[in-house]
């Protein structure tokens, strides 16, 4: 083989921007992201051949893409590396770190639906290992304005991205536990399972005591909110939401939108005002998270419960006598 690139393709479809987002913020195109990781457009004939071979094949059947590439997140895989594991895809999560970070830039739904490896021989012959079995191959969002990343987001996600490489191995714990929950909450197809997972995130990095965890909730998210400059969230909004969390909605499924342009949903007139509630919230925690990445001195304050109490502080009385939670 001559070289070897794991490959996530996005395809086009997913989004309902005007005219004016592709004229003012045209997609990125050859753009790299450092750690071997680029964004580009495959050539027609590397695109059609790993779209046609990440769908099942059947008897008498082979699949015919039906929508565009908008680009793709391509890594340069080291033969070596190849050598050791002809089958893995992304071994050391790079990619997948870049997809997820791509997300805390721009509302996106990038994933590994159309993902795989190809492999480029001497003799010009291809040989592509679709992606299978991957846990947490799609993604979902809750709204369908623009989702592709333009040039200027690209270099923010270029930095986030060795910043995440470089300190990921020393987080503080609360630090990990709302990155986990925030990209969880992108890969529940329903809304029922990926909020709770934002209200859960927010906790994990927020709240320092098991008493009166609705309180810790509800003061010290607004109080995050407006520090990270995100309006419109509000105390009766966050009763809303951390009630959510605990019951179902009426027993509706409330599907969120996926990255297969074949798939999308419409959301009933009645749970639009939820699920655009469920968005702040869920840019509360994306923001806290990426500050996190990015702002060494906020990162220190998830260090210790009584950090996490000075800065954002919630008190109660008991017995006539105030004092801190």
């Amino acid at each position: 083989m001559v070289s070897v690139r794991d490959v996530a393709i996005v395809p086009t479809g997913t989004d309902n921007a005007p005219a004016e987002d592709y004229r003012d913020h045209p997609p990125v195109n050859g753009i790299d992201l450092g750690h071997g990781v680029t964004i580009e457009r495959l050539s027609n004939a590397d695109y059609k051949l790993m779209m046609a071979s990440c769908d099942p094949r059947g008897h008498f059947y082979f699949g015919v893409p039906m929508w565009g590439q908008r680009y793709a997140f391509v890594r340069r895989v080291d033969l070596d590396a190849y050598r050791a594991n002809e089958y893995g895809w992304d071994n050391d999560q790079v990619l997948s770190a870049a997809l997820a970070l791509s997300r805390l830039v721009r509302d996106n739904v990038h994933c590994a639906e159309f993902a795989g490896r190809l492999v480029d021989h001497e003799d010009g012959e291809q040989q592509v290992i679709p992606l299978d079995g991957f846990e947490f191959r799609l993604a979902y969002r809750y709204g369908r304005d623009r989702d592709w990343l333009d040039a200027d987001e690209a270099e923010e996600l270029r930095t986030l991205l060795d910043r995440f490489l470089q300190i990921e191995p020393n987080w503080p714990s609360r630090v990990r536990l709302g990155i986990r929950n925030c990209d969880r909450a992108s890969q529940m197809p329903y809304l029922t399972e990926s909020q709770p997972r934002l209200v859960t995130g927010l906790e994990a990095m927020l709240n320092t005591s098991s008493r009166h965890v609705s309180k810790q909730f509800r003061e010290r998210v607004h109080a995050l909110a407006a520090e990270l400059g995100i309006d419109g969230v509000n105390g009766d909004l966050l009763d809303r939401m951390y009630d959510f969390r605990s019951k179902a909605y009426h027993g509706d499924d409330i599907h969120l939108v996926s990255g297969d342009p074949d798939r999308q949903p419409e959301i009933a007139e009645q749970h639009a005002q939820l699920v655009a509630e469920a968005r702040l919230l869920q840019r509360v925690l994306r923001g806290a998270v990426r500050k996190a990445i990015e702002d060494d001195d906020f990162r220190a304050v998830f260090e210790e419960d009584e950090r996490v109490r000075q800065r954002w502080p919630v008190s109660i009385r008991e017995n006539g006598v105030e004092r801190q939670i």
